[in-house]
């Protein structure tokens, strides 16, 4: 486990690497050829956690990881949240509901699909 200091707070935040490499390999199903969403953004957040410790210039890509992260959380607790359990069903979800051909930015939408958000 990795150790940063934050020069704002003084406080010790730490990345769990280990953790990392266990929710990647978790949130893949070799069965079905699948990922599972919420393990892999388990993942991602300690990734995330990971840009925002390195400073500023890296402040666009943890700005952008943490962007995506809230996308695809708000999607799994909305009502199409069963849609959003993998990334085939996503898929699934979304092209069999005209999703992915919308060429508008996410924040000028009300419901993009996630593909075009991520």
């Amino acid at each position: 486990m990795a150790s940063f200091f934050s020069n704002s707070k003084k406080e010790e935040r730490k990345v769990d690497y280990k953790l990392v490499i266990e929710k990647l390999e978790t949130c893949i199903n070799a069965q079905n050829d699948n990922v599972t969403i919420a393990e892999y953004l388990d993942a991602f957040k300690q990734i995330r956690l990971f840009f925002t410790l390195m400073g500023k210039i890296f402040d666009i890509v943890s700005s952008d990881i943490n962007a995506k992260i809230n996308i695809l959380e708000e999607y799994m607790k909305s009502e199409e949240g069963k849609n959003y359990h993998d990334v085939r069903s996503m898929l699934e979800y979304e092209s069999s509901n005209n999703l992915l051909k919308n060429s508008r930015k996410p924040s000028e939408i009300g419901r993009a699909s996630c593909r075009e958000r991520v």
